[in-house]
């Protein structure tokens, strides 16, 4: 039977309530079966994290264990060179042949996707979710427009998806707090925890995590 498996990729340094929140709206939206959470490897183009990709795992890990409908899947960190997500995506579609595979990303991700690499296989893979926060606009020209009045599809066709090949756009609501936010709280000195589950910001203070 062919499942709906959503993807939801990030640093998550650290995950915090807003990174759970959009995972079980688009899986709460999408009617998926399965939402996985992918922590991925910093680009090389960004600075270093504070914390090491086994604390992030950690973290992510702590974050879901009163979420049993979210997962953890560390298939980019056990890879040692730079993950793309059009490599992840194949190695995911190996393993998903007859599953519809929904990956979700943010317009300002979405905007520009035609810098990612090898793109344009994207559909191929998957479905794309875009979750639009208000304030945010679809492109109106270039490749990213083209694409989304080629492929995109309105919300009361979802039932009825091909395992590929289509661009979803929900409106989620905006979270009013950053992992980058949080990370210069956590230097400073200051509490973060009203913005992460429990088990984080614990794991946070034991390990004194993002401390100067």
């Amino acid at each position: 039977m062919t499942k709906r498996i959503g993807l939801l990729g990030g640093t998550f340094n650290p995950i915090h309530n807003g990174h759970l929140q959009l995972a079980g709206f688009v899986r709460q939206q999408l009617q998926l079966d399965e939402m996985q959470l992918l922590p991925n490897h910093l680009p090389p183009h960004k600075e270093q994290p504070l914390v090491t990709s086994a604390h992030r795992l950690a973290m992510a890990q702590a974050a879901i264990n009163d979420e049993p409908q979210l997962q953890i899947n560390p298939i980019e960190l056990n890879r040692d060179e730079p993950s793309y997500s059009v490599e992840t995506l194949r190695r995911l579609r190996q393993q998903h042949p007859q599953d519809a595979i929904f990956f979700t990303m943010g317009m300002d991700s979405f905007i520009n996707l035609s810098s990612w690499y090898q793109w344009q296989q994207l559909l191929n893979l998957c479905h794309l979710v875009v979750c639009q926060r208000p304030g945010d606009q679809m492109p109106e020209q270039g490749p990213e427009a083209q694409l989304w009045q080629q492929f995109g599809i309105a919300n009361n066709q979802l039932q009825q998806l091909p395992l590929v090949g289509h661009i979803i756009c929900l409106h989620n609501p905006l979270w009013p707090v950053s992992s980058t936010e949080i990370r210069q709280q956590l230097q400073c000195g200051e509490h973060a925890n009203q913005w992460l589950p429990p088990a984080v910001a614990q794991y946070i203070a034991d390990h004194q995590l993002y401390r100067q």
